[in-house]
C-alpha cells in the first residue's frame, strides 16, 4: 500500500524567506565575529608569548573540534527533530538557545570568570544548538521558496558565509584591540543579540507544516535515523554525490590551516619584491578569497542556475576548484596564488546552489532533516581527520606539495562520477 501525503500547498510568496535571510545574516555574522575574536583572544591575550605557542596549537585545536565534532554528533538527532517537529519552532528555539549560551559567555568573559574548559564546553553546546537550526533551516526551503526561487534563495544563503568571511576578521580585529580586556565578552554579547534578533523575526514568519506521509505506526527513533541513510543508498547517483563531495572536503579541508605555512614557504621570494611581510601577503590572498566567493554567489543570485544539465555543472565546477587547487599548491607567485584561491571559492556557491536545488526538488519534504544530516555528516566528518594528518604531515613535506596532491585526489574524484550516466543527468528527470 501505497503512503498517502498529507495536503500541501506550495508556497507563493518570497517575503517569509527574505525575512528569514536577514535574521540569519545577522547570526551568520555575530557568529563569524564572535569565534574570530576567540581565536585572537586566545593568541595576543590568553597565550601572547612565543613561549606559549605549543599551549596556543592545542587551544586553537580544540576550540575548532569542540564545535565541529559536537555539530557532527547533533547531526542525526537533529535530522530526525527537523522532520518530527515544526520547523519554524525548532529554528526559533535553537536562535534563543545560542543567544542564552553566548550571552553567558559573555557574562563570565565581562567578569573574568571565563575558563578555557568552560568556553570549549559553551562552544560546544553552541555547535549542537546551530545544528538543530541548520537542520531545520536547509529542510525550510520548500516550504518558504516558490521553486522557481530556490536557486536565489539559495544563493542568498551561501552569500551570508562568504560576506561574514569578508567582514568578521576587520570587525574582531577592531573589537578586540580596541575593546581590551572586555573586546571577547563584548563579541560574545554582541552574537547573542544576533540570535535573539534572529528568533524575534522568525516569530514573524510562518513555516508551513511539514506534508507527512501517512504511517500504521512509528517505527521508533533508530529507524527514523536510518530512514536518511536508507533513501540514499536506494539511490545510487545521490550516494556518489554525497560521498564525491565528502571526498572533495577531505581534499579542500587543509587549505585553511596550512596557508600560513605555504605563504611563509613558497612565496617569500615574491612578497620580498613586493616589499610585503607575511601578514599582508595573507590578508591579500584572504580579500580575493572573499571576494571570489561573492561573486559566485552574486552570479548565482542574478543568473539562477540551469534547469538541466546540472550534474556536468556541478561536477565540472569541481573539477576546475580541484584544478585551481593543485595551480595554488605549485604557486611561487602572489597574485597567481591569491587568483586560484579566488577562482577556487568562486565555483563554490555555484555549484552548492545547484546541488541544494535538485536535493530539495528530488527528496520528500517530510525526509529531508534527515537526509541532508547525512549529507552533513558525510561532509564534515572527514575534515578534522584530514586537518590532524596533513597538519602533521606539514612539518615534514613542504605544504605546497601537500596541498597540490590533495587537489590532484580532487580532480580525480570530480571526474569519476561523470562516467556514470545517472549521475551525468543528476537534477533533469
Amino acid at each position: 500500500m501505497q503512503d498517502s501525503i498529507s495536503p500541501y500547498l506550495p508556497p507563493t510568496s518570497f517575503r517569509p524567506f527574505l525575512l528569514l535571510w536577514v535574521g540569519q545574516a545577522l547570526s551568520v555574522l555575530g557568529g563569524a565575529l564572535s569565534f574570530t575574536v576567540a581565536t585572537m583572544w586566545l593568541a595576543t591575550v590568553r597565550f601572547p608569548l612565543s613561549a606559549d605557542k605549543p599551549a596556543l596549537a592545542s587551544a586553537l585545536t580544540l576550540l575548532s573540534l569542540s564545535y565541529v565534532l559536537s555539530g557532527i554528533l547533533a547531526a542525526p538527532i537533529a535530522g530526525i527533530w527537523a522532520d518530527h517537529y515544526p520547523r519554524g519552532w525548532l529554528m526559533r528555539a535553537a536562535d534563543l538557545t545560542s543567544g542564552v549560551l553566548c550571552s553567558v559567555v559573555a557574562l563570565l568573559a565581562f567578569t573574568g570568570a571565563l575558563s578555557l574548559p568552560a568556553l570549549y564546553l559553551l562552544i560546544a553546546l553552541t555547535a549542537m544548538s546551530s545544528s538543530v537550526h541548520g537542520a531545520a533551516l536547509s529542510a525550510s526551503y520548500v516550504l518558504l521558496v516558490p521553486e522557481r526561487h530556490l536557486a536565489w534563495a539559495n544563493a542568498m544563503m551561501q552569500s551570508l558565509w562568504t560576506g561574514a568571511g569578508l567582514l568578521a576578521p576587520s570587525l574582531a580585529a577592531a573589537l578586540l584591540f580596541r575593546g581590551g580586556r572586555h573586546g571577547l565578552g563584548t563579541a560574545f554579547a554582541l552574537d547573542a543579540a544576533s540570535f535573539f534578533i534572529a528568533a524575534s523575526l522568525l516569530f514573524l514568519v510562518h513555516v508551513p507544516p511539514t506534508p507527512r506521509r501517512a504511517a500504521e505506526k512509528s517505527p521508533g527513533l533508530l529507524a527514523e535515523g536510518a530512514a536518511g541513510w536508507q533513501f540514499i543508498r536506494e539511490r545510487p547517483a545521490l550516494l556518489v554525490t554525497f560521498l564525491t563531495f565528502a571526498a572533495l572536503n577531505f581534499a579542500a579541508a587543509p587549505l585553511a590551516p596550512l596557508e600560513p605555512l605555504l605563504v611563509r614557504e613558497q612565496l617569500a621570494a615574491d612578497l620580498a619584491r613586493h616589499g610585503l611581510s607575511v601578514a599582508a601577503g595573507l590578508a591579500l590572498i584572504g580579500t580575493v578569497t572573499a571576494v571570489g566567493g561573492l561573486l559566485g554567489a552574486a552570479l548565482m543570485t542574478v543568473w539562477g542556475g540551469l534547469n538541466r544539465g546540472r550534474g556536468w555543472l556541478i561536477f565540472g565546477l569541481c573539477a576546475v576548484s580541484s584544478a585551481a587547487q593543485i595551480v595554488y599548491g605549485l604557486s611561487h607567485s602572489l597574485w597567481l596564488t591569491a587568483a586560484m584561491m579566488g577562482l577556487f571559492v568562486f565555483t563554490l556557491p555555484v555549484a552548492d546552489t545547484h546541488l541544494g536545488v535538485v536535493l530539495q526538488t528530488q527528496i520528500p519534504p517530510d525526509l529531508q532533516g534527515r537526509v541532508f544530516a547525512v549529507r552533513r555528516m558525510l561532509a564534515q566528518s572527514v575534515a578534522p581527520l584530514s586537518i590532524v594528518l596533513f597538519g602533521h604531515l606539514a612539518g615534514q613535506v613542504p605544504a605546497g606539495q601537500l596541498l597540490a596532491s590533495l587537489g590532484l585526489l580532487a580532480l580525480v574524484a570530480s571526474l569519476l562520477p561523470l562516467l556514470r550516466r545517472d549521475v551525468r543527468r543528476f537534477g533533469d528527470e
